[in-house]
Formats: C-alpha cells, sequence, structure tokens
C-alpha cells in the first residue's frame, strides 16, 4: 500500500538496535496496520471508531484485544477476547501513557500496539 501522506512505519528496536516488530498500513478505510516480525504477520490493528477512541488488536495466536479510549478521562482499560486486562493511565502530560499489564506471554506485541496507538491519538488524532 502506497504511504500517501508519507507516515513513517513504526519500528521497535532492542537495546542492540535489532529490529523487533515493524508496523506498517495495510488499508487506508478502513484504517487497518499489521504487525510483522522477521517478515512474518504477528498481528493487526485496527481503528474501529470514528472518534478515533477505540481499536482491535488481533494478534496471530488467536487474541483479540479491543481498546477503548473513552474522551475526557485518563484511564483507559483494554481486554482480551481471553480475559486478560491492559489499564492505561495518561499522565502526568497528555504525552505520557503509564501501563499496566499482566504477565501474558504477547506482552511484546500489545505493548508495542499500544505504543504505536498512542502514536497515532497524539500526533495525527
Amino acid at each position: 500500500m502506497r504511504n500517501l501522506i508519507r507516515k513513517p512505519e513504526f519500528v521497535v528496536f532492542d537495546s542492540d538496535g535489532r529490529e523487533l516488530l515493524r508496523i506498517r498500513r495495510e488499508s487506508r478505510f478502513p484504517p487497518r496496520f499489521e504487525m510483522a516480525q522477521d517478515g512474518r504477520v504477528v498481528g493487526r490493528i485496527a481503528l474501529r471508531s470514528f472518534l478515533r477512541n477505540k481499536y482491535s488488536i488481533a494478534l496471530s495466536d488467536q487474541t483479540t484485544w479491543l481498546f477503548r479510549m473513552p474522551l475526557f478521562t485518563i484511564l483507559f482499560r483494554g481486554a482480551s477476547d481471553k480475559g486478560s486486562e491492559v489499564w492505561v493511565f495518561v499522565g502526568p502530560g497528555k504525552r505520557q501513557w503509564n501501563i499496566l499489564l499482566g504477565g501474558e506471554g504477547d506482552g511484546l506485541y500489545i505493548l508495542s500496539a499500544l505504543a504505536f496507538i498512542h502514536r497515532e491519538w497524539w500526533l495525527y488524532g
């Protein structure tokens, strides 16, 4: 897919500078993104609301997360279809998200997806 507004891809690196995960646009309308690791797709992120405050994260292990960011609040919640939860507290400024995530094995993917959603929310929302 061609990136019409030249938004950079979102890339997660480890402490040695090696690429761990890349998030790139899959479709423009509706906005969907794919998460790739070592050239294989490990998940997808989709915007689910016109107000840009609801996202779904579908991982390749068949886990689906729904992440809602209610308007005018600083506490967000996300939940998976397997019963796991993630909580996000905004602050002390809007540019900082504090994340509480349970001990699920897909922490890299969820944290990377939330960082990507934060970038979209902050820069393009």
